[in-house]
Formats: C-alpha cells, sequence, structure tokens
C-alpha cells in the first residue's frame, strides 16, 4: 500500500505541536487545577523522553488514519470525517469509561481528550487533502 509518508510525518508534526499549545498555553491552568498541580509540584521526569514518546505515539495514530484514508480514498473533507470516525472508535469508546470509573472530572476528559479530536481532525485533513503533484518531464 503506498501511503504519502510526508503527509503523514507533517500530521504527526502538527498533532504534536498542537500538544504543545493545548497544553502549554490555551488549557494550561485548567489542566493544572484540575489535576490538582502547580508548576511547583510538576513529577520530575524524563521530559525529552516523555516527548519523544508523545512524537512517535502521534506517528503511529497518523499512519493509521493514513491507512484509513487510502481504503476510503478520502479528501479532505472524509479525512476530517475519519478523523472524528477514528476518535470516536477507539479513544472515546475507552478513555471515557476510565474516566467515569476513576470518578475523573468531566472537564478533564474535555481538555484531555478533546486535544486527541481536534489533533484526529487536523491529521485526517491533512493526510486526506494532502494530494502529490504530477511532475510532467
Amino acid at each position: 500500500m503506498k501511503l504519502n509518508h510526508l503527509a503523514v510525518l507533517v500530521s504527526a508534526l502538527v498533532y504534536f505541536f498542537l500538544g504543545f499549545l493545548w497544553y502549554g498555553i490555551i488549557f494550561a491552568k485548567p489542566w493544572m487545577a484540575l489535576e490538582g498541580i502547580t508548576p511547583d509540584t510538576m513529577p520530575k521526569q524524563n521530559i525529552a523522553l516523555n516527548y519523544l514518546i508523545a512524537f512517535v505515539m502521534g506517528v503511529v495514530a497518523a499512519y493509521a488514519l493514513a491507512i484509513l484514508c487510502k481504503w476510503r480514498s478520502a479528501g479532505a473533507a472524509r479525512g476530517v470525517l475519519l478523523g472524528i470516525f477514528a476518535w470516536c472508535a477507539f479513544v472515546l469508546t475507552t478513555a471515557f469509561p476510565t474516566s467515569l470509573f476513576e470518578n475523573r472530572p468531566h472537564e478533564l476528559f474535555l481538555i484531555n481528550y478533546g486535544y486527541c479530536l481536534v489533533g484526529f481532525i487536523l491529521m485526517g485533513a491533512i493526510i486526506g487533502g494532502w494530494k502529490k503533484k504530477l511532475v510532467q518531464i
């Protein structure tokens, strides 16, 4: 199966940087409050390794979405729909019950998995809408 690897890589990068905007700027304060942490109480972690793993997982998700887009001959609009479908089928159905059983705030679910939904929509649009230009000689 031929996939547009550049579109997959770009969509994974967009997803990765969306995470920075989502958690670092847009929802930083409410997310930290819902998690019960402050900048001073943030756990010490190997942040470089965490970012690397997050990026690799984004690449895996982008490739899975690219396969769906290829199977459905998706353009940008259908890519968006496939992103929503993938989120509903795999993220919502597994993460929401877990959130319920953990008795986590619904607002936290919306922040954490809203990021995934927006990211999947963007990845689907990029992968589905990215058409290779034909080079004529």
